[in-house]
């Protein structure tokens, strides 16, 4: 039988939805797992803390064991209303972090993940996430030693890690290597012409790359390349190639090539 709400139960539940309404983004533990987390798409912010170390990228994690997560992951917290993403972030330096002085927060890109899709990274698994999120990943810099977690090199991340957060430093790694890039070369043009699947990484030869503009929506796929689940495979993979391949992203951004 269909589950129909009486017009006396939703009176009752705007009626409360009201309350929370005024309490300034506190949602109910409750109320946040019984009828958010099921119906409405959350919109994480996912600040990670990032440095070098002995001239290694690193990230900030912390070992989190809770209803929702089990496993190694950055700092983050959905967004509340009626915060910005820029208060997000200064509450989770706050209340999570601790000891750190933000100097840099950089937006670098949203990323749609659903329970029960399957992980780019892993064939046969699952993204570990609890509800439909639409997270949003920022490069951060910061001063200071950390209350809590401790940092690990990007590439090398504990094997307990959150498979979505390590698809997240894949993506801090591409940063990286973008900036790397465009201080080498000048900049990057190649932007747009090519790109990944969902979640994935995309090589191709510059033999495929195409003078006119419109032609770009054909360089996608096996024909023109090789795909693969994770950064590192495609790094390999372009190191081995005698000829000029590129790395792009699945926004089709650019990451890098094994052009010298």
């Amino acid at each position: 039988m269909e589950n129909k709400i009486t017009d006396k139960e939703l009176a009752s539940f705007v009626r409360v939805g009201q309350k929370i309404a005024d309490m300034n983004g506190y949602i109910p533990p409750e109320a946040w797992k019984g009828v958010y987390m099921p119906t409405v798409p959350t919109v994480p912010i996912e600040p990670a803390v990032c440095r070098p170390i002995h001239g290694i990228p690193h990230v900030l994690l912390e070992d989190r064991h809770d209803d929702f997560y089990n496993g190694y992951c950055f700092a983050g917290s959905y967004q509340r209303w009626p915060e910005n993403p820029d208060d997000t972030i200064k509450r989770v330096f706050e209340t999570q972090i601790g000891g750190l002085t933000l100097e840099q927060a950089t937006f670098l890109r949203r990323f749609t993940l659903r329970p029960g899709d399957e992980c780019s990274m892993k064939p046969g698994t699952t993204w570990d996430v609890p509800n439909l999120q639409v997270s949003s990943l920022y490069f951060c810099l910061a001063k200071g030693t950390p209350r809590r977690g401790k940092f690990y090199p990007m590439h090398d991340l504990p094997d307990y890690t959150l498979n979505h957060h390590r698809l997240f430093a894949d993506h801090l790694r591409a940063y990286l290597l973008r900036r790397e890039w465009m201080v080498l070369h000048d900049g990057i043009r190649l932007d747009g012409v090519a790109r990944a699947s969902q979640g994935r990484w995309f090589c191709t030869s510059d033999t495929f790359i195409p003078s006119n503009s419109w032609e770009v929506s054909t360089i996608y796929g096996e024909t023109y390349g090789e795909e693969f689940r994770t950064l590192d495979a495609a790094l390999e993979f372009t190191r081995k190639q005698h000829t000029h391949w590129i790395i792009f992203d699945d926004n089709g951004q650019f990451v890098t090539s094994n052009a010298d």
